[in-house]
């Protein structure tokens, strides 16, 4: 089925003529449950899951699962007080909807992202249980997904290296310090780079890619399993760059252990942003603070995805969006 509510707000672009008669039609195909006549279900296609409708999630608020991998659990607009329709329905005729109808499965992402990319903040809710592809060439292609594990086989040991060598050169009197250091350099990191780079305005085709790669791509699938951690290609690029600054600019006991705390910073980061998409908070008495943590960060981050793209730039704390006001009440 078709997971997608895309909504044309108000003074919004005027809905184009229908596509039903460019659209291939499937036996057995229903149409949208919308009140504009003539819009038909988007083709389907084979190298593209279908979602499903699921029971209750945590709490009793809608879910929907997802396809990768099987048994995993996201949570979707309900949580941000949003109403979410079921997959198959379609909301609106807008512009937008139409062009990812026509173009979704025909060519890779990369393609359409000069045309996709300038809509996004048109969207109040989106979210599909898809699987793009964004390149042409498959070495491309498999340089922009990653499994979520990478991450963590590649930088903790990494961690763990520079706090050995920190202990080692200076002992363990400035590891904490350093440590603390860097966690909190990399939550100031985290919010700059999502407002500022992630969600630059596009003003043009190279800006519009740009933009589609680095992180547009995220909020038109924003639940494609291989896509929610950092690829190698950029995390590791970056580590070399942050390092590099960190021994320019802070003294040679701290260099290590705050890079260390910027390292552990990036993987808290990365996990707790799949786990908004990925995975349902404990149940047990025992883990509620823990659960509590990740309903808020999930309240916060489908309310980025869905509601409001200027506001909840944070996603492993809030912090900063309360030191810059970018909090979208809704969220609290």
């Amino acid at each position: 089925m078709w997971a997608s509510a895309v909504h044309r707000p108000q003074g919004g672009p005027e809905p184009v003529a229908p596509l039903s008669a460019n659209l291939t039609s499937m036996s057995g195909e229903k149409k949208c449950r919308t009140s504009s006549p003539g819009i038909q279900s988007p083709p389907h296609s084979a190298q593209w899951p279908t979602s499903e409708a699921a029971p209750s999630g945590v709490g009793g608020r809608t879910a929907v699962r997802s396809p990768w991998p099987r048994g995993h659990w996201t949570s979707v607009v309900s949580y941000i007080g949003t109403s979410y329709r079921r997959p198959g329905d379609c909301a609106g005729t807008g512009e937008l909807d139409l062009l990812l109808w026509r173009n979704l499965d025909k060519r890779p992402a990369m393609e359409r992202s000069t045309q996709v990319a300038e809509r996004l903040d048109t969207l109040d809710a989106v979210h599909r249980d898809t699987i793009a592809r964004m390149f042409k060439s498959d070495f491309m292609e498999v340089c922009s997904k990653v499994h979520p594990v990478v991450p963590a086989l590649i930088f903790i040991p990494v961690s763990l290296w520079l706090v050995f060598v920190s202990v080692v050169d200076f002992g363990w009197v400035g590891l904490a310090p350093a440590l603390a250091l860097g966690v909190f350099i990399w939550t100031l990191v985290e919010y700059t780079l999502h407002r500022f780079l992630f969600h630059i305005e596009p003003r043009g085709p190279v800006s519009r890619l740009i933009y589609f790669n680095l992180h547009g791509v995220h909020h038109h699938y924003p639940d494609d399993y291989y896509r929610l951690v950092m690829v190698p290609v950029v995390s590791i690029p970056l580590a070399f760059l942050f390092y590099s600054l960190f021994a320019l600019a802070l003294p040679s006991w701290a260099i290590d252990g705050a890079f260390a705390g910027m390292v552990l910073g990036y993987l808290g980061y990365d996990y707790s942003h799949f786990a908004t998409h990925f995975v349902r908070p404990p149940k047990h008495p025992l883990l509620r603070p823990i659960a509590s943590v990740m309903m808020a960060q999930r309240k916060r981050h489908m309310r980025h995805h869905f509601g409001n793209h200027e506001c909840g730039f944070g996603v492993s704390t809030g912090f900063w969006d309360h030191v810059f006001r970018t909090v979208d009440p809704k969220s609290l």
